[in-house]
């Protein structure tokens, strides 16, 4: 029983290792998260039904412990994929900055993002992601980005927030 109880916190950290990227449907975040919450759900039961029979021992003390710290590992790998989405939407807000300046002083929207002088720093935020540029019929210019859960982000120069959706 020692070793599931590491094997829960190795879980938790690896849970915040993968946190912060662009996922696919193959991306290794989403097994260990499903891993993590058949673990919460079954060892948290055994426990639970445990400790109501006023059979638990200190072994299972250290394993309640250590599927709170996993618990507490999701939470701050959440944390961080929200930072992300923050920091990218902050990026992208300078872009559709740019794109509503271009469209004004050339009448239409840049062929690419490359036509803007764009900072350094101004990828998305979540590794694997890059931004998806397009220019409307309409003349609006729009900006996406994919984040993790498969949410990914878009917004036009019309537009004055974020849309995210999965």
């Amino acid at each position: 029983m020692p070793g599931a109880a590491f094997g829960y916190i190795a879980l938790g950290l690896a849970f915040i290792a993968l946190s912060g990227r662009a996922q696919g449907y193959a991306d290794p975040a989403i097994f260990v998260f499903l891993a993590i919450l058949a673990s919460l759900v079954v060892q948290g039961a055994v426990l639970l039904f445990r400790m109501l029979r006023r059979s638990a021992s200190r072994r299972d003390g250290a394993v309640g412990a250590s599927l709170a710290v996993m618990a507490a590992c999701v939470y701050a790998g959440f944390l961080l994929d929200e930072r992300a989405y923050s920091i990218s939407q902050e990026r992208g807000d300078a872009i559709i900055a740019q794109l509503r300046t271009y469209a004004a002083e050339q009448g239409s929207c840049p062929h690419g993002l490359s036509d803007l002088p764009l900072p350094p720093e101004n990828a998305p935020a979540f590794s694997g992601s890059d931004w998806d540029y397009r220019a409307g019929d309409d003349g609006t210019c729009g900006l996406s980005f994919e984040g993790a859960a498969f949410i990914a982000c878009s917004r036009t120069t019309v537009q004055a927030d974020w849309i995210c959706d999965d």
